[in-house]
């Protein structure tokens, strides 16, 4: 059967200082009752500095994205034990990555600090540059999702959508200036909402 599983945000402040958190996962069988999903250390033997953002399931596999830490993607087949990608590695951008969406056999994320703001894999794994702003002025991109098979992708005062993931177009109209966070597809119809 399926699970649901989350991820902590990254480091703990408690008395001036900061810590990792105790566990890089949890999960529930039905959304009510959650367990810990176990410590995975980071490549480097100790506990990930990483600010984990987003986590997204598809293609047999989790995979999470975050920013602040040497890794910034990391994934799992099982949401318990996870595997990690420094940026720079497997075509990894260092990038404050902050979403991760999955849809038409691929992920695609999206940073709200970096030279790269997009990067695409067809397996969790191995990533590649996107270009996704062509001639729009792009500051952030804060989150993605997909839905009625398409992308899209928010930020500050634009939205995006693309139907393959790598070729992608600027809403046309109805978007006003806003810092818009993030954006979901159901019951017909696309809601993004803003800071």
């Amino acid at each position: 059967g399926g699970k649901f599983v989350a991820i902590p945000t990254g480091t703990q402040y408690s008395s001036g200082n900061y810590y990792p958190p105790d566990y890089e996962s949890f999960y529930s069988t039905d959304g009510v009752n959650w367990e810990t999903g176990g410590e995975t250390p980071s490549p480097d033997g100790g506990p990930s500095q990483t600010r984990w953002n987003c986590v997204i399931y598809g293609g047999g596999k989790y995979v999470a994205v975050g920013k602040d830490g040497e890794e910034l993607v990391k994934y799992s087949t099982d949401g318990l034990s996870w595997t990690y990608i420094k940026g720079g590695e497997n075509g990894v951008p260092s990038s404050d990555w902050m979403s991760v969406a999955y849809g038409n056999g691929r992920f695609v994320a999206v940073a709200d600090e970096g030279i790269i703001r997009a990067m695409t894999s067809t397996d969790g794994i191995t990533w590649t540059a996107l270009s996704i702003a062509n001639n729009v002025k792009i500051k952030d991109f804060y989150g993605i999702s997909y839905g009625n098979g398409m992308f899209m992708a928010v930020g500050m005062n634009y939205v995006m959508y693309s139907y393959d993931g790598l070729n992608w177009q600027q809403t046309a109209s109805g978007v006003g200036p806003n810092e818009w966070r993030m954006c979901a597809y159901g019951d017909d119809k696309w809601v993004a909402v803003a800071f």
